[in-house]
């Protein structure tokens, strides 16, 4: 069964909540204005239920030696695996420069 809740506030989360505790639906779609509060409930729901869904979540890269945003696997036990899809050259070296921006932010923060 697919179901939609409108609202991710505080009714919306409990509902969402109880339906995946008790397995009521197969899908549940998330409406809300504030689509970071939509996007955390279905990460919730997502570790909850362990679907191995792919969402952009941030974690810590150790190739990149920072906490990026990436498309990622997520279940259970938290992000699977980084999906790194296929990057041009430009790309790759602004990916490259941002994670380096966040080592040197990180390093600021520990003196």
């Amino acid at each position: 069964m697919k179901i939609a809740v409108v609202g991710a506030g505080a009714v919306g989360a409990a509902v969402t909540t109880c339906l995946v505790q008790q397995g009521e639906a197969e899908q549940i779609v998330l409406i809300d204005a504030d689509t970071a509060r939509a996007h955390a409930l279905a990460l919730a729901r997502c570790v909850l239920r362990d679907e191995g869904r792919v969402m952009t979540v941030a974690s810590y890269n150790d190739h990149f030696g920072a906490t990026l945003s990436l498309t990622s696997v997520v279940g259970a036990a938290g992000v699977r695996r980084v999906l790194e899809p296929p990057l041009s050259q430009d790309e790759s070296q602004a990916l490259n420069e941002s994670a380096r921006a966040l080592r040197e932010a990180a390093r600021s923060l520990n003196r």
